[in-house]
């Protein structure tokens, strides 16, 4: 089955390392922290997490005999909300900034970049001077409306904080997609500001 949001529940799995004095018995708190730094906010093989929800499983530790820390290593199970532009998802975002055969918008951490070439032309008209109409409302679009896109691909790299994605310009938002995007970017901001809550281990 195809993705349909850009931002959905997930299990996924990594490997996280425990220092020798992170392992007592609050090791499962231990490895919910660790666990966190090392995925949240961050691009990871995935996507980018916004939030780890808990610690599902983990398997036996295996010591790190490349060194003589004491380390041990873990493969946890975990859930999350993982962003995730994928080629063809649609994404509603807001535009940031508009230079000559360029619009730059944005949806979260994910950075769309729309060139002159990937606008719909049976929906849109651009000017010799680089504006862009939209033809059926006959407003030229501008700095904080809201688009809808559609991806073609996507650029990053490991532990950034932001996705680049390619992507052609497919439409305006209509009214329930901007309550939607709206939505996801209310859930993000509430995510932030509770940055401080511990996820559990269950």
């Amino acid at each position: 089955m195809s993705q349909i949001n850009l931002y959905y529940q997930t299990h996924l799995n990594t490997t996280v390392t425990l220092l020798p004095f992170q392992q007592d018995s609050e090791m499962d708190d231990h490895l919910l922290g660790n666990l966190v730094q090392k995925v949240k906010s961050k691009v990871i093989e995935n996507g980018i997490v916004i939030k780890v929800h808990r610690l599902i499983d983990y398997d036996y530790g295996i010591v790190d005999k490349s060194g003589l820390t004491g380390d041990v290593k873990y493969d946890v199970k975990y859930e999350c909300l993982l962003c995730l532009p994928v080629a063809h998802l649609e994404i509603i975002c807001v535009i940031s900034n508009m230079i000559k055969g360029i619009v730059v918008a944005q949806n979260g951490p994910v950075i769309i970049v729309i060139q002159e070439i990937n606008i719909d032309t049976n929906k849109f008209t651009v000017s010799p001077s680089g504006s862009i109409t939209h033809d059926e409302t006959k407003k030229k679009i501008t700095k904080g409306d809201y688009i809808k896109v559609s991806v073609i691909n996507t650029d990053s790299n490991k532990n950034d904080t932001n996705i680049t994605a390619i992507c052609k310009l497919v439409d305006i938002a209509n009214r329930d997609e901007i309550k939607r995007y709206n939505e996801d970017q209310r859930l993000i901001s509430e995510i932030e500001s509770n940055a401080n809550e511990s996820p559990v281990f269950i």
